[in-house]
């Protein structure tokens, strides 16, 4: 008899500790401070950038992988699972892939926040870039990049309540990392020849934008240029002092093999989507320059 009761006194305690504890809201926050923000983004740049102000407190999944390109990649099966986990996705604001597959995204985790890190970017964007009628490359501008840091910042404290104190120190460090790499991209730049540069893809319209130079694009609004664009092209670079054409390894190099050989210059290949985005962007620079000068 009073092992008996000592069984039932032990489950009533169990109960009554059990019924101690709050009930779980859905409030698209991590259950326990310990676990991670999944957190889903489009590109390799933007994981960097969660990676830089999350820490330890984020698990990034991207959706375009390396070598694929935002304007036609098409996600596989496995990927619509990892989208059905996520806590939250940060978008670029308007890539091809994110303007095809979001209804998709959307219905695999209807709960998911979908932020667009580019919003206010896009609302105060001034006039489009030549060659196409709005330019989705942000993140090719580390002056950009400090808003859209600023939106993953915010959204994640939202998110992640306990780890605001992390993700605001990490976002002074990552804004000065990028205040230095703007310097640094300055001053490679500053001895160049020309402003002028010859690209396949038009990506680097940003980037020109805050240095001063002047992106003159073959494909225009994703379409390969008739035979009489590429000969006013090929014109135009001559005139301009212009051997190298700039691509990328994310789109074929056909048409600008074509016009380098016209040239007799080489296509010179820069990564838009580096994985280390300083690195990355120091890189490009560099090449830049080299572009500029020769």
């Amino acid at each position: 008899m009073p092992r008996r009761f000592s069984i039932t006194a032990v489950l009533i305690i169990l109960s009554l500790l059990a019924g101690c504890q709050p009930a779980a809201k859905d409030t698209g926050m991590p259950i326990n401070p310990s676990d991670t923000v999944k957190v889903l983004v489009s590109i390799l740049p933007q994981a960097d950038f969660v990676k830089n102000i999350g820490g330890s407190r984020v698990e990034v999944t991207v959706l375009i992988p390396p070598g694929a390109s935002p304007e036609d990649y098409e996600m596989s099966p496995r990927q619509i699972q990892k989208i059905s986990e996520a806590d939250i996705y940060f978008t670029v604001g308007s890539i091809p892939f994110e303007q095809i597959s979001l209804p998709r995204i959307s219905s695999a985790n209807p709960d998911m926040p979908i932020i667009n890190t580019s919003e206010d970017i896009m609302a105060e964007e001034q006039e489009p870039h030549e060659g196409h009628q709005h330019d989705p490359h942000v993140w090719l501008s580390p002056s950009l990049v400090k808003e859209q840091v600023q939106v993953i910042t915010r959204s994640l404290i939202k998110m992640d309540p306990e780890g605001k104190d992390l993700y605001e120190a990490n976002l002074e460090v990552y804004t000065g990392e990028l205040d230095e790499l703007d310097l640094e991209i300055k001053g490679l730049l500053a001895d160049r020849h020309r402003d002028d540069f010859l690209i396949y893809h038009p990506a680097w319209g940003y980037f020109a934008a805050d240095y001063g130079l002047h992106e003159i694009a073959v494909e225009k609004d994703g379409k390969e240029p008739t035979a009489q664009e590429m000969m006013q092209i090929i014109t135009a670079a001559r005139e301009k002092g212009i051997k190298n054409v700039i691509g990328s390894p994310q789109h074929s190099a056909r048409s600008a093999e074509a016009i380098a050989s016209q040239l007799q210059g080489q296509v010179k290949v820069i990564d838009p989507l580096p994985a280390d985005y300083i690195a990355g962007m120091g890189e490009a620079a560099q090449a830049f320059k080299e572009i500029l000068t020769d």
